[in-house]
């Protein structure tokens, strides 16, 4: 195993680059790489704990490694410096600190390249190279300050003069829109920047005018003032304009933020003047956005451009078509405002924003000739020619596209804080999307940014909330479901369809449609265009509609096709909330169906969440200090009052009165809930007996589950004289049993009331051994006043009902007459 041991394979690598010449090394270099990959534990253990031979050997092999890594790096050959730097870019990861701490020569040797005549591959190695070496120092301050703070400002300059175009005058620097690494050193001062503010505090300047050109390019505009730039580009121009406000002095970069936002905000405005000329617009603000001049009257006549005036100092654009690429633009700037960290807490305009917002989302195309039509009825300047106009109708879908992923970014960014703007704007949104829909587009846009929203307020929503939001939710469904059109033409008995037939035979005809239908529908199934972007939209509002949504605001039709939708697409999560979410029963109406069965079908076998659907395994919750058995007893007599709710209700008026002279020890105390199917008792824990008083609801029929009942000897048939010989240990604890009840119905006088005694205490001779023995039995009398209707029928017990039942408890002590009051419960 030592020929594959990480210093034999770092072995093999040197010898490779030693043995193999210059201009074939970039042929070798994959193998190179793959193999180095296996050598981190060498190039990453520390010199200072070199103890053993071994060790000492990969010291040394390491250094010579290194050794020839900064040869090739300086190498007189363009293939050895691009195997050197993509070496270097290997060796830096691999050897964290170690390595880091080694590299100033490979650093500046990298900067040198830049300056050289050499191809652009190596230089973007280069750069690249360079840019990770940064960041990988940036977590050590030794390091930064040996490596980072010297080196980085010959870097910045170095990049500056590659990308931009030296001009004759003193003016600012422009960008080399042909140069391919543009895009690239944009990305390394965007990762730079945030990390090193001071550094490039000095190059803020040239930065910030080398990135003006970039931000809103218009390839459209008429003349020699288009720029075309391509979208990545542009992005990262955007958010570099933005990132630049880190190179302010202390505690000024919030004020910086904040300037350049509003300047952003009035530049939209005033291009949006031009832009939107060619309508009488309804907008007036109402957040105190900056006055804008509006445009100009007396230039109606010529083509819309900005007049050679803007705010930010953009190039110059002409043309409805350049105006509405300037305005995406500058929209997507403002978003980025809205992504990008800050370097220091900042103050959000929101009523700047959202003022905005309503400007760019009142207008919508007109899509309709009705005058009735409250929408399409836009308001046209009659100076502006048509074909400017329907170049504003052919942007408008760009612009609102724009318009609503700030609203997303900025859903993201304010999270709940967004909620008392939600309402608002979500109405804007369903505007523009009942005049707009036909567009892929804006149902994409609408989509996502609607999901967003319905996760904070979507429970809140109301009625007339919910009506705009109808007209979304079917077109979900329906770009869902696969599109069938039937061409097949259809079979007509009236005069006009002969003629439209007989003018079909003379003139030209679509062959296909008279093929049969199985191969028509197959045919014209699945037309529609595969549009990832657009279905990945829908599917990921379909759950959040039947989730947020209160099911009792959807109407029936439109649950029904949500759920259609779910099952044909076989949507696991749409389904899912559909079944967590049932939708609630009218009154009167049949009771609505759940899908689980079709969820079942279609879920994985090894799907969790329809396991804990079907077969739940909660425990058990045990509450209070009831018994099991006693729990068991509650259950079986709430269902028995479940079943007869008419003999439950004239068992309630039961009231049992006990004075037991009973220690504590023989009759503890217990608490149950106050209802008619529990059976509470309270009883007091003083060693000298005490009046309890026993209050139960239960049915006093052969279900009832009195403690200690006994039979009497002469047991009678009627209700008048019920008796039972059954024990049981409900009441009292285990070993403490009544062995003997008599029940006699009372008079029908109110005032005569006839009781009984209760012996319950056991014998002085006994109450010394009442571990070893029983308690003595108990003989219980009781009188009860019963219904003049009671029903005759002997076997069945349960056909009546005992309005009172009294039972008075005596001891055989002197104690018989002391009030019941005291334990009344």
């Amino acid at each position: 195993m030592a020929s594959f041991s990480p210093l034999s394979q770092l072995r093999t690598v040197t010898h490779r680059i030693s043995t193999t010449p210059a201009k074939q090394l970039p042929q070798t270099l994959p193998h190179l790489l793959s193999t180095l990959a296996a050598c981190k534990t060498i190039l990453s253990s520390p010199d200072s704990h070199v103890a053993t031979r071994e060790a000492s050997d990969s010291a040394v092999l390491v250094h010579k490694f290194k050794t020839q890594i900064t040869s090739l790096v300086q190498s007189r050959t363009v293939e050895g410096r691009w195997a050197g730097v993509a070496l270097v870019k290997s060796i830096v990861e691999l050897g964290g600190w170690e390595v880091l701490r080694t590299c100033d020569p490979w650093v500046r040797a990298m900067i040198g390249i830049l300056g050289r005549p050499d191809p652009s591959t190596t230089k973007k190695f280069c750069v690249i190279t360079l840019t990770r070496i940064f960041l990988l120092t940036h977590s050590y301050q030794t390091l930064v300050r040996e490596i980072t703070t010297p080196s980085l400002p010959a870097f910045i300059t170095a990049c500056l003069n590659l990308v931009s175009l030296k001009s004759s005058s003193a003016g600012p620097r422009q960008p080399n829109i042909q140069n391919p690494l543009l895009c690239l050193v944009l990305d390394a001062f965007c990762n730079l920047l945030p990390r090193h503010p001071t550094t490039f505090r000095p190059f803020a300047t040239q930065i910030h005018a080398l990135v003006l050109p970039l931000i809103a390019p218009t390839p459209c505009s008429i003349g020699e003032n288009g720029l075309f730039v391509s979208p990545q580009t542009s992005d990262t121009a955007r958010k570099l304009f933005v990132l630049v406000h880190h190179c302010a002095a202390k505690d000024a970069s919030g004020e910086e933020w904040a300037k350049a936002f509003r300047t952003t905000i009035s530049n939209i405005h005033h291009t949006t003047d031009q832009v939107f000329r060619a309508v009488i617009e309804d907008w007036e603000s109402v957040a105190g956005a900056p006055p804008t001049p509006g445009p100009d009257h007396t230039k109606f006549n010529q083509v819309v451009s900005d007049g050679g005036v803007d705010i930010m100092s953009l190039p110059q654009w002409s043309g409805i078509d350049a105006g509405i690429e300037r305005l995406r633009g500058l929209l997507e700037l403002l978003r980025q405002f809205l992504v990008m960290p800050t370097a220091s807490a900042i103050t959000l305009p929101v009523g700047l924003l959202t003022d905005l917002l309503t400007r760019i989302f009142s207008l919508t195309v007109p899509n309709s000739r009705d005058v009735n039509d409250w929408q399409g009825s836009v308001r046209l300047n009659p100076e502006i020619e048509r074909d400017e106009r329907e170049g504003l109708w052919a942007g408008l879908p760009q612009l609102h596209i724009s318009g609503l992923e700030i609203v997303l970014s900025l859903v993201h960014r304010l999270g709940v804080a967004f909620v008392p703007l939600a309402f608002g704007i979500l109405d804007q949104i369903c505007w523009v999307f009942r005049a707009e829909s036909s567009s892929v587009d804006i149902r994409t846009a609408t989509y996502t940014v609607v999901t967003s929203i319905l996760a904070l307020i979507g429970p809140s929503l109301s009625k007339p909330s919910l009506s705009p939001l109808k007209k979304i939710i079917t077109s979900c469904c329906a770009d869902l479901l696969p599109s069938t059109q039937s061409v097949v033409p259809t079979t007509s008995s009236s005069a006009s369809s002969k003629k439209q037939k007989a003018q079909a035979s003379t003139s030209n005809a679509n062959a296909d449609a008279y093929l049969p239908a199985s191969h028509a529908a197959a045919a014209t199934t699945n037309l529609s265009p595969c549009l990832p972007g657009l279905h990945a939209a829908a599917t990921t509002l379909l759950p959040h509609v039947l989730t947020y949504i209160p099911p009792r605001l959807l109407p029936s039709p439109l649950r029904a096709q949500l759920d259609r939708t779910a099952i044909l697409t076989r949507h696991h999560a749409a389904m899912l909330a559909s079944v967590l979410n049932p939708a609630p029963s009218k009154k009167g109406a049949k009771i609505t169906s759940s899908i689980l069965p079709l969820l079942a079908r279609a879920s994985r076998p090894d799907s969790l969440e329809m396991e804990a659907l079907l077969r739940p395994r909660m425990p058990v919750l045990l509450t209070g200090l009831a018994d099991d058995d006693d729990e068991e007893e509650e259950e079986e007599e709430q269902g028995e009052e479940n079943n007869n709710p008419e003999e439950h209700d004239a068992a309630e008026d039961i009231q049992m009165e006990t004075t037991s002279s009973m220690p504590s020890s023989a009759f503890p105390s217990t608490k149950r809930t106050a209802s008619a199917s529990f059976l509470s008792v309270s009883a007091s824990n003083a060693v000298s007996p005490a009046p309890t008083t026993l209050t139960t609801g239960a049915q006093p029929n052969k279900r009832a589950r009195l403690s200690g009942l006994a039979e009497e000897e002469s047991p009678s048939a009627s209700p008048s004289n019920l008796s039972s010989s059954r024990e049981h240990t409900d009441v009292y604890r285990e070993g403490e049993t009544v062995s003997s009840y008599e029940m006699r119905a009372a008079t029908t006088t109110a005032a005569t009331t006839t009781t009984s005694t209760l012996t319950t205490a056991p014998s002085a001779t006994t109450a010394t051994n009442t571990r070893t023995q029983q308690p003595s039995p108990t003989r219980a009398a009781a009188t009860a006043a019963a219904d003049n209707d009671n029903n005759d029928d002997d076997d069945d017990d349960d056909a009546f009902s005992i309005p009172e039942l009294v039972v008075d408890a005596d001891t055989t002590d002197d104690e018989s007459d002391s009030s019941p009051d005291d334990g009344e419960a």
